[in-house]
């Protein structure tokens, strides 16, 4: 596919070479992931997004897929986002409609110049599903469209299409029960969440709490000192709502409120760990004993980056060897894919340096020829002019 699209690119038909398998180096890798889109056309009117799903991806679970897009979307700045998703797999559609390699390129080629040429600001996202099985209840067609004005509405669409299971709702009950860690996320509009208001206006006793605050976003950590129940926590956020202003708010694919193994993964609590090594004084924090240094039972001390290894405790260095480990084979695939594409790019002056060799061999050849003919005119010439000398001669 990497070939078929820069070949277009190339002969002009679409606006320049796509970004290739690179995450968006713009967007907040907490809050938008680290996703890596197949290819990315970027402009500043609009950004245009197109997978290669093998066997209409089939065996993913489509609520990943789609919370992906949402995060993947958010990260370009408010642009409209136009998701070109292609079945590469599928030669007839829906079992009556057969689609040679030719064809479906020129409908794959016009959907994407299309996009490409038409941004659409009245709908931040837009999804095209190309030689795909009829989705999400539509009949099916060649080319079966979606298109969403806001990430709200794109977010309620999800739960429509793509609800969580049964499992996946116990799942996640089971695992928020009886829990001392909790994570809440809410509006940056409202107050702070601190111990002061949380210890005065909730029957829950903490002995830690610390709350970043963001532009849009606020997130606020809370260790019990007794285990405490998702209900209960819900409880005492609705308090919280009643008495300080304070308006819950998810992220997308995420809880409003979090606990146990979950938080490590939510945005909310990367960032708290970023500021907190940062030293951050967007971050407030407060522990009934000691601070987030000297209580090696906190919370946040197992993420303390030392710059002392032989400082640190166990917790410590596994954290870090797995950050280190996630870095660098973030910079080796990034070598990678610079290198595969400085080889093709070597490989393409190459050809076009034994394309020019050739032409020049060709023009030595033709010129050669040409001096050979002009020669030979030289010599009849010459010739004639004898001849014209010795009638002159016989004449007198």
């Amino acid at each position: 596919m990497a070939e078929k699209l820069f070949e277009w690119a190339d002969k002009g038909l679409i606006s320049a070479r796509p970004i290739w398998n690179k995450r968006n180096e713009h967007a907040d890798p907490h809050q938008c992931g680290i996703y890596r889109p197949d290819f990315v056309l970027e402009r500043d009117a609009g950004v245009v997004i197109e997978e290669c799903d093998e066997n209409g991806h089939q065996s993913y679970k489509i609520r990943c897929e789609l919370i992906r897009q949402a995060h993947i979307s958010l990260g370009y700045g408010g642009r409209p986002v136009h998701w070109i998703r292609i079945d590469t797999d599928t030669a007839r559609i829906f079992g009556s409609i057969t689609l040679d390699s030719t064809a479906r390129d020129d409908i794959h080629l016009r959907q994407l110049q299309m996009a490409e040429r038409n941004p659409d600001y009245d709908h931040f996202i837009k999804i095209d599903y190309l030689f795909y099985r009829p989705m999400f209840g539509m009949v099916g067609d060649i080319v079966q469209s979606f298109e969403f004005p806001t990430i709200e509405d794109y977010c309620k669409w999800v739960d429509q299409v793509a609800p969580e299971t049964i499992s996946m709702q116990n799942a996640i009950k089971q695992r928020e029960s009886g829990k001392k860690t909790w994570l809440i996320s809410y509006r940056a509009s409202g107050q702070n969440i601190t111990h002061s208001n949380w210890n005065s206006m909730t029957k829950i006793s903490i002995d830690e709490c610390y709350t970043l605050a963001q532009r849009d976003m606020k997130y606020t950590l809370v260790h019990a000192t007794k285990r405490v129940t998702a209900y209960a926590i819900g409880k005492a956020i609705g308090k919280l709502e009643q008495e300080t202003g304070i308006k819950r708010f998810s992220i997308f694919g995420y809880g409003e409120i979090s606990s146990g193994g979950d938080i490590t993964e939510h945005p909310g609590m990367k960032l708290i760990i970023e500021h907190v090594n940062k030293q951050s004084p967007l971050l407030e924090s407060w522990l009934e004993c000691g601070d987030i240094r000297s209580n090696k039972r906190g919370i946040l001390n197992r993420f303390l980056v030392s710059v002392d290894l032989n400082q640190m405790t166990r917790i410590q260095l596994l954290n870090y060897i797995r950050d280190y480990k996630q870095s660098t084979e973030q910079e080796l695939s990034e070598h990678e894919q610079k290198h595969v594409k400085d080889e093709e790019e070597l490989n393409k002056r190459m050809q076009k340096i034994k394309e020019l060799k050739r032409l020049r061999t060709e023009d030595q050849k033709e010129m050669d020829e040409m001096e050979q003919e002009l020669n030979a005119r030289m010599d009849r010439i010459k010739a004639l002019k004898i001849e014209v000398n010795t009638l002159k001669s016989l004449l007198q």
